[in-house]
C-alpha cells in the first residue's frame, strides 16, 4: 500500500505518536530530526500533527528513529515499528555493553577528536 493513500486518520495519528515517543527518547526537535536526514522540520511537525505526507517522507523517519527499514509504513498500515538491530541485538543494547574506549573512539574518530586515553581536557 502507498503510504498516503487509503490511510485513515487513527492510523496517522498513531504515526504521530510512534514518532513523539521516539523524539523523546533520542531528545531531539523535528529540526534535529531534519539535520539528521530524515523529513525536514516542516514535513516533521506534519507528521506529528497527522497529516498526510508521501511515501519518500515516511521512509527517511526508518533510519532517524532506529526503525527497521518499512516501520514507519508498517505503522501507518496499522502495525507497529521495529527497532533497527545490529546482528540480534538493539542498538541500545549494543551501546551498553560497549566499552568506554570504544565509544571514546568511535566518537573521536567521527568527530574529529584526538586525545590520549585519560588525558586532560582543559
Amino acid at each position: 500500500m502507498t503510504p498516503t493513500r487509503s490511510v485513515s486518520t487513527a492510523n496517522r495519528q498513531r504515526l504521530a505518536e510512534f514518532v513523539r515517543t521516539e523524539m523523546a527518547r533520542l531528545n531531539v526537535t523535528a529540526r534535529g530530526i531534519a539535520a539528521r536526514g530524515g523529513p525536514g522540520k516542516d514535513t516533521t511537525l506534519k507528521i506529528l500533527a497527522g497529516v498526510r505526507v508521501g511515501p519518500t517522507s515516511i521512509a527517511r523517519l526508518d533510519d532517524v528513529l532506529d526503525w527497521a527499514p518499512g516501520s514507519a509504513a508498517a505503522v501507518l498500515e496499522g502495525g507497529s515499528p521495529t527497532r533497527r538491530t545490529i546482528g540480534v541485538m538493539s542498538i541500545e543494547e549494543a551501546l551498553r555493553l560497549a566499552q568506554p574506549e570504544q565509544l571514546l573512539a568511535e566518537l573521536g574518530r567521527r568527530f574529529g577528536i584526538h586525545r590520549e586515553m585519560g588525558a586532560d581536557c582543559g
